[in-house]
C-alpha cells in the first residue's frame, strides 16, 4: 500500500510540475500575442502601415524576456523565421528543421498555432553542439499576419526535482512504516531493522554517497518493493552523476584543445617573426 501511495504521489507531483511549465509558456505567449494584436489592430485602423506595425511588434517582442532569460520567437506559416535572438537565422526557412530524433518540430509549431494554439515537445541543445535536452514550446497564431508566435522552456530539470521529491516521499513512507512496526510489536523486529538500515542508506544517498548498498532489495514484501524503488533512485543518481562528469570532461577537453590550438598559432607567429628578422638582416 505504501508503495502504491508513493508511486501515485510521485506521478501526481510529476504531472503538477509539467502542467506548471505548460501554464508558464502558455501565459507568456498569450501576453505576447496580446501585445502584437494591439499593433495589428492599429494597422487595421490605418494609423500605421502593416509593415510599420509588424516592425514595431517585432521590436517589442525582441525586448521581452522572462524567467532565466527565456525569449520569444516568431515563425511564418511557411516556416520562415521572422524573429529569434539568433539573428543569423532570421529570414531563413526552418520548415525542414528536425531535432536529434528526426522530428520536424517547426512544422508542428506552426500546425499547433494554426489550430488555435498548442504545445510541442522536442529536444534541442541549450548551447551549440551541446547535448539535446527535452523542451516544450507553446505557439499561437496572429490572424491575418500568418505568424506563429511562441516560446519554450527546457524540462530536463524536472527529473532532478522529481528525484528530490521522491526522496522526501519515500522518507515519509519509511517513517510511517516505522510507526506501524511499533504498533505491531510482534512484527517490529522484522520491519524496524530493515527500515532503519534503509533510512540510513537514503540519508547517505541524499548526501551524495553513491556507493551505499540498499538493504532488503531481495525481500518479497512491501519493504522489498520500497527497497527496489530506492535502488532505482540510486541507479538514476549514479547515471546523472556520470552524465555530469562526462559533460565536464567534454568541456575540459574542449578548453584544452582550444589552448593547444592557441599555443600552436602562437608558435607559428613566433617562427614567422624570427624568419622575417633573418630576412631583414640578410638585406
Amino acid at each position: 500500500m505504501c508503495t502504491i501511495l508513493v508511486v501515485a504521489g510521485i506521478a501526481q507531483q510529476s504531472n503538477l510540475l509539467h502542467d506548471a511549465r505548460q501554464d508558464l509558456v502558455k501565459t507568456q505567449v498569450e501576453s505576447a500575442v496580446s501585445i502584437i494584436e494591439t499593433y495589428r489592430k492599429t494597422a487595421e485602423s490605418g494609423q500605421m502601415s502593416v509593415e510599420q506595425a509588424k516592425a514595431a511588434a517585432i521590436e517589442k517582442i525582441a525586448a521581452m524576456r522572462y524567467g532565466d532569460g527565456e525569449y520569444f520567437f516568431i515563425d511564418a506559416f511557411d516556416g520562415t523565421l521572422i524573429y529569434n535572438p539568433n539573428k543569423a537565422l532570421i529570414g531563413k526557412s526552418l520548415w525542414n528543421s528536425a531535432d536529434a530524433n528526426g522530428f520536424l518540430f517547426v512544422r508542428e509549431l506552426v500546425a499547433q498555432a494554426r489550430a488555435g494554439g498548442g504545445f510541442t515537445s522536442y529536444v534541442w541543445p541549450r548551447t551549440p553542439n551541446g547535448e539535446p535536452l527535452p523542451k516544450i514550446s507553446y505557439t499561437q497564431e496572429i490572424p491575418g499576419w500568418d505568424w506563429a508566435v511562441g516560446t519554450g522552456v527546457y524540462v530536463d530539470d524536472l527529473a532532478a526535482t522529481m528525484f528530490d521529491t521522491a526522496l522526501v516521499m519515500v522518507g515519509w513512507s519509511l517513517a510511517l512504516l516505522a510507526v506501524l512496526a511499533l504498533a505491531a510489536w510482534p512484527l517490529a523486529r522484522s520491519i524496524s531493522v530493515p527500515i532503519a538500515a534503509m533510512t540510513a542508506a537514503m540519508r547517505r544517498l541524499a548526501a551524495g554517497d553513491r556507493q551505499v548498498e540498499v538493504p532488503a532489495v531481495g525481500r518479497r514484501d512491501e519493504i522489498g518493493e520500497m527497497a527496489a524503488a530506492v535502488q532505482v533512485f540510486k541507479d538514476q543518481a549514479i547515471a546523472r552523476d556520470r552524465l555530469e562528469k562526462e559533460a565536464e570532461a567534454a568541456r575540459v577537453s574542449e578548453m584544452d584543445a582550444r589552448q593547444r590550438q592557441a599555443d600552436l598559432e602562437h608558435a607559428k607567429a613566433e617562427d614567422l617573426r624570427e624568419f622575417m628578422g633573418v630576412v631583414d638582416t640578410s638585406f
